[in-house]
């Protein structure tokens, strides 16, 4: 039957109900009457639910900013309080006395490379489901 492999692909790709919402309705236009308007149909509610399913996962992750932030702090702390005593042999006041002069540079790439280091688990572990595997 026309349609049932876009069925199977998308209903693995979107969330259930943007699923139910957008895309169900224009493959069973396209089941109906197979032209290329229908095609065209199902592929601009394609879009139209990808980007209703971006913009709510945006929205859940922008819900728990603070917790996500708190936690991102506490891997940095963790991480960067390791490599000043494991790696640098820099005590907390030498970093600083090294950041007012003149190793700014060193220092800044440091700082952003933990903190970058300490987001990506973070967002891995946070981040809302993108897919709902019902069928």
């Amino acid at each position: 039957m026309t349609g049932t492999w876009l069925t199977r692909v998308l209903r693995n790709s979107l969330h259930e109900d943007t699923f139910d919402l957008f895309v169900a309705p224009a493959i069973a236009d396209l089941q109906h009457s197979r032209t290329l308007a229908a095609y065209a149909v199902v592929w601009t509610s394609l879009v139209g639910a990808l980007s209703q399913d971006l913009a709510s996962d945006i929205e859940h992750v922008m819900n728990d900013l603070t917790l996500m932030l708190g936690l991102v702090a506490m891997q940095v702390c963790y991480y960067g309080g390791m490599m000043l005593l494991l790696v640098a042999h820099v005590r907390a006041d030498e970093a600083l006395h090294r950041l007012v002069n003149g190793g700014g540079t060193q220092v800044t790439v440091t700082v952003i490379g933990v903190v970058l280091a300490s987001s990506v688990p973070t967002l891995i572990c946070f981040w809302p489901p993108r897919r709902t595997l019902g069928a």
